[in-house]
């Protein structure tokens, strides 16, 4: 069943597998009982200072050239070690809590049709996992149906996947379908249809899964790898001067023909930093000041050997987007068919030109209208009062739908693949043909939509303006385009080109039978998609460009002196906090101080 490339989960259906694959037992320990004495000796016996002192402890054994009770040495020597080690298996002993936590938390399977309890750790490949809103995702799964309208579910067939890796943006495989059904036999699956291990199932009532890879084979696991030792500045410092005192030393006794006593100074500080790593550990457990009043979680320490290196930071590089920023996307502003909407200081939305244009039905303003609200990935839903809510993955495409809607263009449904659309009052439908799914490397993402009213198919697509320019229709005008872009981000907002065009019958037909076979090879597939992509992501007719606005928190003020954006690039000052925003390449050649001539 298993060769060195992928490996086949039979759905529901794990006795096969209970041999091959691992259960879900997952282990971040370092050490065991019999492994922690010499493995811990061997890890501190690696910093010099230690051998250091393990060399003069040595030397005192011999009574020719020590006057001193080797007892005196070799006491405070072994108590720096059990220091160390206490702490080393007192680190080690709360992952083992950790652990012991995650194995024995209660989850929901299916077998036979009935929904039971089970332990997580005795989860095993090709298991039905059942989960509830809120409910952490145990191991790897695959999804096959959820309270989501467009749920579907299929539980007979076999997954045919790749070996456990660690890339979480890549996941090439295919679902064989029991029995077949006719032209769907195969069923590409990507990362897209994967829950990973340690997510939360958020916006969505239940969900049901296939469990793919299983406790230290999971995505999360294989990125986890073996704790390393952890070597502060403080103990690199300390090596290096332990280090000097040895060639000091070294140089006084050819020299003088005396050795000295420097190294006792530096054994105690060695134990006093010891004891108090620790101590600055649990002071980061109580700070009041760094508990989540939202989610009531307190910070937590997981490591004390790095504390004392947060008191040495200098600077900080984030980005901006939900760290620095309230991660909330408000349009505020576009430029459709050349015209500029939203003043300087105002909102798009309350623009009287823009809402004129919107009544009067311009073409070019329904069709940016009509990519904003159907080229993405949103699920629209009904709220028990009957109101449509839509849920995204991304803010910025929730923004776009939400901004459409408010000028008059709702999307009301998606089932299926079918779309609707509720335009002025008239309703209109799409049939959807394929998603060209966002990847970092193509920067753009496209639909392929018929419309039912009078047949036709088009290409939809949003992307960032280096992505979607160079796809423009030959003679089109697009320095206005270009400006739009350029003042957007000089405000500081994030831009988003919008492009459209009409495909014939026989183009897309050709076409859409190298998509399928690029979606359901195993090796390559990214690649392989994009490439077929290009083929048809080609003489686009530039729409719109749209600026959505992502404000600081409160926080977080901008000093105009120190720092400023220009173009696509933002820099926050807060004392020595930095934070940069860069959405296009070319940014990087800019130079960030040409407002003020700071450089």
């Amino acid at each position: 069943l298993q060769n060195m490339m992928k490996r086949y989960v039979y759905i529901n259906d794990d006795e096969s597998v209970h041999e091959l694959y691992c259960d879900n037992r997952v282990s971040n320990r370092k050490y065991t009982l019999l492994n922690f004495l010499p493995k811990n000796l061997l890890e501190q016996f690696s910093r010099f200072m230690n051998q250091y002192f393990l060399l003069i402890a040595c030397l005192q054994l011999w009574p020719l050239i020590t006057p001193v009770n080797p007892a005196s040495t070799w006491g405070p020597l072994i108590f720096i070690f059990a220091v160390s080690a206490t702490k080393e298996a007192w680190d080690d002993y709360n992952r083992f809590l950790s652990d012991k936590n995650a194995n024995e938390k209660e989850v929901w399977v299916v077998r036979n049709g009935i929904r039971k309890h089970i332990q997580s750790q005795d989860i095993h490949v090709g298991n039905l996992v059942w989960l509830r809103e809120n409910d952490e995702v145990p191991c790897d799964l695959v999804l096959l149906g959820s309270s989501d309208p467009q749920g579907t579910c299929y539980v007979e067939g076999v997954i045919e996947c790749p070996n456990p890796d660690k890339d979480i943006m890549r996941f090439d495989a295919n679902l064989r379908l029991f029995p077949p059904f006719i032209d769907n036999d195969l069923c590409p699956l990507t990362i897209d249809n994967t829950i990973l291990q340690s997510c939360y199932l958020r916006n969505t009532e239940w969900a049901c899964g296939v469990a793919v890879y299983t406790g230290n084979e999971t995505k999360l696991g294989m990125s986890r790898g073996i704790p390393e030792p952890k070597l502060t500045a403080v103990d690199a410092m300390i090596d290096k001067l332990t280090g000097a005192i040895f060639v000091f030393q070294i140089v006084v006794v050819t020299v003088l023909g005396v050795a000295g006593n420097v190294w006792k100074d530096s054994e105690a500080r060695k134990v006093s930093l010891d004891l108090v790593k620790s101590l600055y550990a649990k002071f980061i457990d109580w700070d009041l000041e760094m508990f989540d009043q939202e989610t009531g979680v307190p910070s937590h320490a997981a490591n004390t050997a790095i504390s004392e290196d947060l008191g040495q930071v200098e600077y900080i590089l984030t980005d901006k987007t939900g760290t620095l920023t309230e991660n909330k996307m408000v349009f505020k502003k576009c430029c459709i068919g050349g015209v500029f909407y939203g003043s300087e200081n105002g909102d798009a939305l309350k623009d009287a030109a823009l809402l004129d244009a919107v009544s009067s039905g311009s073409s070019d303003i329904i069709r940016s209208l009509t990519v904003m609200a159907i080229c993405n990935t949103v699920i629209p839903t009904k709220s028990k009062r009957g109101d449509v809510v839509y849920k995204s993955q991304s803010q910025d495409e929730e923004a776009l739908v939400q901004a459409a809607a408010q000028l008059h263009m709702f999307l009301i449904n998606k089932a299926a693949n079918i779309l609707e659309i509720n335009c002025n009052g008239s309703l209109i439908q799409y049939e959807l043909l394929d998603v060209l799914e966002f990847t970092s490397d193509r920067k753009r993402m496209s639909v392929v939509v018929r419309d039912y009213q009078n047949g036709k198919i088009m290409l939809l697509s949003k992307g960032a303006d280096e992505a979607i320019f160079p796809c423009a229709i030959t003679g089109q005008h697009i320095r206005t385009f270009t400006e739009a872009v350029e003042h957007y981000a000089q405000l500081g907002l994030r831009t988003l080109c919008l492009a459209c065009r009409e495909l014939k019958e026989d183009e897309y037909r050709e076409w859409s039978l190298m998509f399928k076979e690029a979606s359901s090879t195993l090796v390559d597939r990214e690649w392989r998609i994009a490439e077929v992509c290009q083929l048809i992501e080609h003489d686009l007719e530039i729409l719109a460009v749209t600026a959505i606005e992502d404000r600081l928190q409160d926080e977080f003020k901008v000093d105009d002196n120190r720092g400023y954006g220009v173009g696509d690039a933002d820099v926050v000052l807060v004392r020595h906090v930095w934070q940069a925003r860069m959405e296009k390449m070319k940014t990087e050649r800019r130079d960030l101080g040409s407002k003020d001539g700071s450089g």
